[in-house]
């Protein structure tokens, strides 16, 4: 058996080839198109507009870790009107906080899980972004 030091470790040791799977999706999304540097701070505004503040911290620190100025990392909550932020970017950024969460999946929350204080929060959306049913449907 395994001895726990740690969730992190013992999670990593008792499961290698979930931690082998994670590292291969992990290089999949950050290492794409855009790239690494702009992939992090999509992170990071997904992060924000999820409302994650454990992965907004691992977006910013990894971000600046792969040399995005202090200055800039400060200004991923507030991208929008920042000019330390081009086009390209700004669109990206855009991008990640337009999570939308489907009704089919709205509808089966409000009845089984506002009873217990769930609300929709943020991600309502447009109509002309909604999807018809949950992600793979």
């Amino acid at each position: 058996m395994t001895t726990f030091h740690d969730r992190q470790h013992w999670d990593l040791a008792a499961w290698p080839e979930m931690y082998d799977a994670l590292k291969g999706l992990q290089s999949v999304v950050f290492l794409s198109p855009p790239g690494l540097e702009l992939n992090m701070m999509v992170f990071t505004v997904s992060s924000l507009a999820a409302g994650c503040r454990h992965c907004q911290a691992h977006g910013a620190y990894t971000s600046h870790r792969l040399g995005v100025p202090i200055e800039k990392v400060q200004a991923i909550w507030s991208f929008e009107h920042s000019d330390l932020f081009d086009d390209r970017e700004r669109s990206a950024l855009s991008f990640a906080l337009a999570t939308v969460t489907d009704q089919e999946s709205v509808d089966w929350a409000t009845t089984y899980l506002q009873p217990l204080g769930w609300e929709q929060g943020k991600h309502v959306g447009a109509a002309d972004e909604q999807r018809s049913g949950p992600p793979g449907s």
